[in-house]
């Protein structure tokens, strides 16, 4: 199957190489309008049980991602000069330009299509697309690369 995911960051990495897990076979490409350094937004958040479900789903990435997270399962809440301490929620984090780089390195290991810079104004398009109601990435870019399964992936930036 040939794939294309319209946008780099952590869920459109992500969705690539889970796709490449499922077959090898998959032809996949990303296409990314930045340089894969470049990053917006200050770090990612997972809870423990959704680490959970990216061990069981890639378990070299997860494991990459676990060995370098900073963990806590207490939350401190201060509400009019006083602390109520809530315990046993379970996140982790990660600095989002750290989770993309392990992201990057996980998808040249499994071969997937280099990332391809697009033109501003074409991911300017998929950006104006995504906030119209009840029109589908698909019918607008199908045309423009025939033979393609589009899989919509929201920015997470």
């Amino acid at each position: 199957m040939k794939i294309v995911c319209l946008g780099g960051g952590p869920s459109g990495l992500y969705l690539a190489i889970s796709m490449k897990l499922r077959n090898p076979a998959h032809d996949i490409t990303v296409y990314e309008r930045n340089r894969p350094g470049d990053t917006f937004g200050w770090g990612v958040v997972f809870s423990d049980e959704t680490m959970e479900n990216l061990k069981k789903n890639d378990p070299v990435s997860a494991q990459i991602m676990i060995d370098e997270l900073v963990h806590w399962d207490m939350i401190d809440c201060h509400v009019n000069g006083e602390v109520e301490r809530s315990d046993g929620h379970g996140f982790i984090g990660i600095g989002r330009k750290r989770m993309l780089q392990i992201l990057h390195g996980r998808a040249s290991i499994l071969a997937l299509s280099t990332l391809n810079l697009l033109p501003a104004v074409f991911v300017k398009l998929a950006s104006t697309v995504k906030s119209m109601p009840g029109i589908s990435l698909r019918r607008i870019f199908a045309p423009l690369i025939p033979g393609v399964l589009f899989f919509p992936v929201a920015r997470s930036q």
